[in-house]
């Protein structure tokens, strides 16, 4: 069962690496000026909300963005 699991495990991530190089591949053929891609990241000066994702699970940074949009009327 844990050799399936890895296996599983390294299926998934497989196919987010297929994912995010077909993003890349798009974003280059697009001719965009991607971060990261085109141009180097840039830290933002004053950031509208910081995700700590070291320190928090995926749901509750999920939920201090959906709390931001909402704040903000975007949402």
């Amino acid at each position: 069962i844990l050799k399936m699991q890895v296996i599983l495990s390294n299926d998934r991530c497989s196919r987010n690496e297929q994912l995010i190089n077909s993003f890349i591949d798009l974003a280059k053929q697009a001719g965009q000026n991607f971060t990261g891609i085109a141009s180097p990241y840039e830290k933002p000066k004053n950031p509208d909300i910081h995700i700590k994702s070291d320190e928090l699970l995926p749901d509750a940074a999920a939920e201090l963005i959906l709390n931001k949009l909402i704040q903000k009327e975007i949402i």
